[in-house]
């Protein structure tokens, strides 16, 4: 890889890329919720007693104010408890973003079906 960067430049092949910073165009970036958390889990991780855990963390996105439970299962029940906690502290949000993760659907057959989360 570098020796061909070498001798295109040799060769006066390559062009650089001017300099040029941002300048922005005065208009501030549009809001569309007014108060919308994000939600995720990252798992499972295991540690020295083989035992597996689950990290769910929520975001506030206008004051990112956060907050990472850790769970021993990724059942809604677990998740359920964890957003109390925090919408106790944050409070319930316009919008909550979430992945598509197993637990916030109804069942496999019908994802689209109502569930704990939902």
């Amino acid at each position: 890889m570098w020796t061909i960067s070498r001798i295109l430049k040799r060769h006066n092949l390559t062009k650089n890329k001017p300099l040029t910073s941002y300048i922005p165009k005065g208009k501030e970036y549009p809001y569309e919720y007014i108060n919308s958390q994000q939600m995720d889990i990252v798992g499972p991780r295991y540690l020295a007693s083989k035992a597996r855990y689950y990290f769910h963390s929520i975001i506030y996105c206008d004051t990112h104010y956060s907050q990472i439970s850790v769970l021993k299962s990724q059942s809604s029940d677990n998740i359920c408890n964890s957003l109390i906690r925090f919408w106790k502290i944050a409070g319930i949000p316009d919008f909550l973003q979430m992945d598509n993760y197993l637990s916030f659907w109804g069942s496999l057959k019908k994802p689209n079906a109502p569930n704990k989360i939902k």
